[in-house]
């Protein structure tokens, strides 16, 4: 930090003892240190809170990321299952044709019916699942600032 050598310390001791005097000088000295170290511990309490933070947000910006590519994986996979399914029932209808417009209308209906409901369910679901992954960031940060709040557990000595 200072680029002080032992005759500059020598000087230094010489001009306090001359200035201050021999009774009050280790007085003089332990207030110093004093002051010293508590400047020492606030400069390193900013320093550990500077680098928390920004861990902080990094753990924050890998949960969003994550969060996206889970609901994403989510979508398409309810969407292949819905291809799948009308797949499935396009195959096993084939043997028999409706006799009529009207029957054909309404197979339509039903399957519009029974793609909103499932679609209805499928939100549900990633609906549940965004709340848990919320709740589980909260914890999650909630144990940092818990941690941030609590960040020494003894006092320094003086």
């Amino acid at each position: 930090m200072f680029d002080i050598g032992f005759a500059e310390l020598v000087i230094i001791a010489v001009v306090g003892l001359l200035v201050i005097g021999p009774e009050r000088l280790p007085g003089a000295i332990r207030t110093v240190s004093l002051w010293i170290n508590r400047l020492k511990r606030g400069f390193n309490d900013i320093k550990r809170e500077v680098e928390q933070e920004l861990h902080n947000d990094a753990v924050m910006e890998e949960l969003r990321k994550s969060g996206k590519e889970l609901g994403d994986e989510a979508q398409s996979l309810g969407q292949g299952l819905l291809d799948v399914e009308n797949e499935f029932k396009e195959s096993t209808l084939g043997d028999r044709a409706p006799a009529t417009e009207e029957e054909l209308r309404k197979k339509r209906q039903q399957q519009r019916r029974k793609q909103q409901q499932q679609r209805k369910k499928q939100q549900e679901v990633r609906l549940k699942e965004q709340e848990e992954r919320l709740k589980d960031q909260e914890r999650r940060l909630q144990q940092l600032e818990q941690g941030q709040s609590h960040p020494g557990s003894g006092s320094p000595t003086e």
